[in-house]
């Protein structure tokens, strides 16, 4: 029996908003390879969720998750509802089971599923300014019927035709040609960027970040049993001294390290950029220690923290507890911009770029300011500020995220594939699936971090696959406590001089420089 083919949908739409629910025109359109539906009315009030409800000639027999979870389930059955984006979907409208997805935030809105042979779709698409939704759903109905829910928190006004429908009209052999697609799809929409980019010859270079022997040194505490590890938090170990120590043990192992990260707590308040003199009493001292032997420094940055933040510069709750910092603050917006410069310029502190974390930290209030951007809109105007203003300072400065929407292509330089989820034996498995989306969504260059880890044993087994996918990264220096065996792994001479061949053959297929000292 001949298989049927792409799903052939028909498609209908419900406003649900301040004024109650609502039925919506809709209007397709074919773009390519997408069928493409979108409100053509007026949308009375603020909307909570825009629901799309599909139905298919032919069931749906799986969908590929883009936003990869701390359970490592990567294919889902189309009975089981995916969430794609930022909440506490655990509790939310949506009870997804695929546990914390935090890793890609915001992951490109799509869910490609397999009903024929081949590989189709499902996606949400909006114009510039107009993704002011926080997350995308799937969720079944009956074999041939689903919904795909627009998530805005909080509710705000949508213009019509401002936010799609896409639904694939052909079939692919694979999910990351779907994923590509999309991406393709919205950039030629202008949906999403397409830069032109000219990345400097040292984004390129192998990266170290420390954090993973400060979870070593904290994880042995733990395993000691008779001190108190809430005494000795990971961020303890963070420190100009501490970082020294380390890099200048890869270097005496002769592991080539062209790019080097601070790691969190490095800042005196988490919301600014200003050094902790505490534990870098000098940080120009310990970028120029780095630049004379031709590595660059970048700063691991944690977005939206409130510690330390003034109150009016937060999004609050109803009850006044600040719930993030505010980019659409205009003292805020000021004194980043101020923070970015100070940091990164020459006559500074002399850093190169930005390591962007947390961006899963997304403050969802019930409400904001009339004219307040929202959801996915302000993180990116987020990244976007700091981007800017990074670019200005010094023109060669990189921006790695872990955001591989595409509407964030313009906004990133380096895309990291991020933490791990602790399965055994599968790190190429995982890496693989990501890696796979990652490239679908852009040509960003991609950073393959290696934490955490199940045991030492994982570490060396992604030590020599990590040139097949992107940039080789280590965020450990000694050894690896593993997550997983929770027994530490001391590296050997073996090791070392294998991570020096893997590191050293990498950067000559690159073409770079040579390191000094």
């Amino acid at each position: 029996m001949q298989d049927p083919g792409p799903a052939r949908p028909t498609v209908d739409v419900e406003v649900v908003g301040t004024r109650g629910a609502a039925k919506g025109e809709l209007r397709q359109e074919v773009a390519g390879d997408w069928r493409e539906w979108e409100l053509s009315g007026p949308v009375q009030g603020e909307v909570a969720r825009l629901t799309f409800g599909v139905d298919v000639e032919a069931p749906l027999r799986e969908l590929f998750i883009t936003a990869p979870n701390s359970e490592d389930i990567r294919y889902a059955h189309p009975s089981q509802p995916v969430w794609l984006g930022y909440g506490d979907h655990s509790t939310g409208p949506v009870r997804s089971r695929f546990g914390l997805s935090w890793m890609f935030t915001p992951p490109p809105l799509v869910f490609p599923f397999r009903s024929g042979r081949g590989w189709g779709g499902v996606a949400v698409g909006a114009d510039p300014g107009q993704n002011l939704f926080s997350a995308v759903s799937y969720e079944p109905v009956d074999e041939h019927t689903f919904e795909v829910v627009v998530h805005y928190e909080p509710a705000c006004r949508v213009a019509p035709g401002a936010v799609r429908l896409m639904v694939a009209a052909r079939e692919w052999s694979s999910p990351g040609e779907v994923i590509a697609s999309y991406a393709e799809c919205l950039r030629s929409s202008g949906a999403a960027p397409n830069p032109r980019r000219e990345p400097a010859e040292w984004w390129y270079d192998t990266l170290l970040c420390t954090w993973g022997e400060q979870c070593n040194i904290r994880n042995e505490i733990i395993a000691n049993g008779r001190k108190d590890h809430l005494e000795h938090p990971v961020v303890t170990y963070e420190s100009q001294a501490n970082q020294a120590r380390w890099i200048s043990h890869l270097v005496d192992q002769g592991v080539p390290v062209g790019v080097v990260s601070t790691s969190d707590k490095w800042q005196r308040d988490r919301y600014r950029l200003l050094p902790d003199v505490g534990r870098y009493e000098d940080l120009s001292a310990f970028a120029r220690w780095n630049h004379a032997a031709s590595r660059h420094v970048i700063a691991w940055w944690g977005l939206w923290s409130v510690d330390g933040a003034p109150r009016d510069w937060c999004i609050c709750d109803d009850e006044g507890k600040p719930l993030s910092v505010d980019p659409g603050n205009a003292e805020y917006r000021e004194v980043l911009v101020e923070d970015v410069t100070r940091l990164l310029s020459p006559s500074g502190y002399d850093l190169d770029g930005f390591f962007l974390d947390f961006t899963a930290r997304q403050a969802l209030p019930k409400a904001l300011a009339e004219g307040h951007k929202t959801g996915i809109e302000l993180l990116h105007d987020y990244v976007a500020l700091v981007h800017g203003a990074a670019k200005a300072a010094k023109p060669d400065a990189m921006i790695m995220t872990h955001c591989p929407h595409p509407y964030f292509a313009d906004v990133t330089d380096v895309l990291r594939l991020n933490d791990w989820a602790l399965k055994r034996p599968n790190i190429i498995e995982q890496a693989t699936y990501r890696h796979q989306i990652a490239s679908s969504c852009s040509d960003w260059l991609i950073n393959t971090d290696n934490w955490p880890l199940y045991d030492v044993g994982q570490w060396r087994e992604y030590l020599r696959y990590q040139p097949e996918i992107g940039i080789p990264a280590s965020w450990f220096t000694h050894g690896v406590f593993g997550e997983g065996d929770r027994r530490y792994g001391p590296f050997s001479a073996d090791d070392y001089a294998v991570w020096r061949q893997t590191w050293a053959a990498y950067r000559k297929t690159m073409g770079l420089a040579d390191l000094e000292g």
